[in-house]
């Protein structure tokens, strides 16, 4: 999911159809988020890079507020088409300035399966800014995100292991064939950026933040990493 890509990387995202995986990849990855980090009734939480709001869905009845955004405007529209039945959440238009409004900071910033889409600058143009959306001892979690050592191969077994044990492995297989193609075709020139925990630690210090890198990272790609921000 985009928050602000390169123009191949939003034009991907803008024209990606639903597929299956990213329902149950959601579940996933909101039952291992709930599992090693405290997500309070009480709490505000932001999903930044919303993708289709499958997770927006399944927070809103159990938090106090849900924000989201995403680069791609489809991606914004199946959010909100999605979760039009929570009066609790709320698109945060990141791209103004001055995006809050009424909807106050946020208690958890999640981010997951976004970096790889941001370039070193952008990444922490952004971290900077996400300083600014926290309330007093908010958390930020950056999920999801390829190491240098990440290996497609290694994915891809993941992938046919996570479709077989959630029983979708020959929908996975097909749409995997259809949506690497499109992927190929969109990516061009620029590729995904894979990140060492050090760069990312380094980067939370220098905006204020403790960081702490995860033994396990929260979604079922184990080549990838997972770091709070606080």
């Amino acid at each position: 999911m985009t928050a602000e890509a390169a123009p191949t990387w939003s034009a991907y995202w803008e024209d990606i159809d639903h597929r299956h995986i990213f329902t149950v990849e959601a579940r996933d990855h909101v039952a291992r988020l709930r599992a090693a980090v405290p997500v309070r009734r009480t709490d505000r939480v932001l999903d930044f890079g919303c993708g289709f709001g499958h997770a927006v869905e399944l927070l809103a009845p159990t938090v106090r507020a849900v924000g989201y955004w995403d680069s791609a405007e489809s991606m914004r529209r199946a959010t909100a088409e999605r979760a039009a039945r929570f009066a609790n959440v709320h698109l945060i238009d990141l791209a103004r300035p001055a995006a809050l409004g009424a909807h106050g900071r946020f208690d958890l910033l999640l981010a997951n399966s976004v970096v790889q889409y941001m370039g070193r600058d952008e990444l922490c143009r952004w971290m900077t800014r996400w300083c600014t959306l926290l309330a007093p001892g908010g958390r930020i979690v950056l999920s999801d995100v390829p190491a240098p050592q990440t290996s497609s191969w290694r994915e891809l077994l993941g992938l046919i292991r996570f479709a077989r044990r959630h029983r979708f492995l020959a929908r996975a297989v097909r749409d995997g064939m259809h949506d690497a193609h499109r992927y190929t075709r969109s990516r061009g020139d620029n590729c995904l950026t894979k990140w060492v925990p050090d760069e990312i630690v380094a980067l939370a210090a220098a905006n204020g933040l403790d960081a702490v890198v995860l033994p396990e990272n929260l979604t079922h790609r184990s080549g990838r990493f997972t770091v709070i921000l606080r």
